[in-house]
């Protein structure tokens, strides 16, 4: 389902509307189905069809268990775990066990609705950031133009920077998830620890 998702435009963490509308048409009929109360049956499935993110959820267990059994592998440098709680940001690494490296959390820059500013923007939080370990998300970013502006990547030829850039941290990348954006390259796969502390790839 995710691999038909990135060639319809998500990116599995800021877009999932086509993967959630591809859940949706799998689920739909088995709850149609059911035996239950058909008012609970209407309001169930009126969720499922507003909700473009629902799918978010899916893809973060995912991406958690994924990454999880990256963590047995006690002798490597793979990031296997991100996340930002409102003040700090941290990672774990493969063969370094429970332990946490953290730093102060940024905050982001986006677009804002009218009457909002980036005064009022918040530092980032959230476990979501389990995707962009795995290496959709940003990383997938030039996969779904429809967000790219909203979370400040602009034209393409931004986005096509910033993956290229994201190339040189990872040290694979996974031939499921293919996008005919990124003329058919699958996303990044398995952040290196040890590339973060090299300035020069930071640039």
């Amino acid at each position: 389902m995710m691999a038909q998702g990135i060639t319809m435009g998500d990116e599995f963490h800021q877009r999932n509307i086509a993967s959630s509308a591809l859940l949706m048409r799998t689920l739909a009929p088995h709850i149609a189905r059911l035996e239950h109360d058909k008012q609970q049956i209407a309001e169930v499935m009126d969720f499922l069809s507003v909700t473009d993110q629902f799918f978010l959820n899916l893809a973060m267990a995912y991406c958690k268990a994924a990454m999880d059994a990256g963590a047995q592998i006690r002798s490597g440098s793979i990031v296997t775990a991100m996340t930002r709680n409102g003040d700090m940001f941290g990672i774990r690494v493969s063969g370094l066990g429970d332990r946490w490296f953290t730093a102060p959390v940024n905050t982001p820059q986006g677009l804002f609705f009218t009457g909002f500013s980036q005064d009022q923007a918040n530092p980032d939080m959230g476990d979501s950031a389990i995707t962009e370990t795995f290496g959709i998300g940003g990383a997938a970013m030039i996969a779904a133009p429809g967000v790219t502006r909203f979370v400040g990547a602009g034209e393409w030829k931004r986005r096509n920077l910033f993956l290229k850039r994201w190339l040189k941290f990872i040290s694979n990348a996974t031939c499921s998830y293919k996008s005919p954006a990124g003329i058919f390259r699958g996303p990044v796969w398995d952040w290196i620890s040890a590339a973060w502390s090299r300035p020069e790839l930071r640039r």
